[in-house]
């Protein structure tokens, strides 16, 4: 499974989940996740290129426990942010780990996600609002969950390579 912690995964979860598949284009919209194309960017683009250029502000929740994409996907999107913040200036890009987090933050951890996201959109100053306070409690009914914010990153050559060809 994707998530970190079993419990999270429960019979509300799978109803919410295939609630989306029973409207108009519901069963059309699911399946387009998994058979769509690779996304194609301008000849000799990637992905991680494309992030670089990115001209708005970017919050980065990865589950530090997730089997998919694992922290090394999040780590090499917050370097391609750093660069750009230093060359304009004008952005801000913050990267943060959820641990006992898998793939699904919004539905493992909803309320460090709901704290941290109203904190990061209330305010105008982005790159320097605290997004974590020390009194913060992240209590979800399967366990506590642990934030932190990821300022420095340095990528193995295998995180490296994992996240060129995946």
């Amino acid at each position: 499974t994707a998530y970190a912690n079993r419990d999270a995964f429960d019979e509300t979860l799978i109803q919410q989940i295939r609630s989306c598949t029973e409207g108009p284009g519901g069963h059309a919209a699911f399946s387009s996740i998994l058979y769509s194309p690779p996304a194609n960017f301008t000849r000799g683009k990637t992905f991680y290129h494309e992030l670089a250029n990115l001209q708005c502000d970017v919050l980065l929740l990865f589950g530090k426990d997730d089997p998919w994409c694992t922290p090394a996907f999040g780590k090499r999107m917050f370097q391609c942010l750093q660069q750009r913040a230093s060359s304009t200036g004008a952005v801000a890009g913050r990267y943060l780990e959820l641990e006992n987090v898998g793939h699904c933050p919004n539905h493992e951890a909803p309320t460090a996600v709901s704290k941290i996201c109203r904190r990061w959109l209330q305010n105008h100053d982005r790159a320097s609002v605290p997004l974590l306070k020390d009194d913060d409690d992240f209590s979800e009914e399967w366990g506590s969950i642990q934030a932190r914010e990821v300022k420095d990153v340095s990528l193995s050559i295998m995180e490296k390579l994992i996240t060129t060809f995946v």
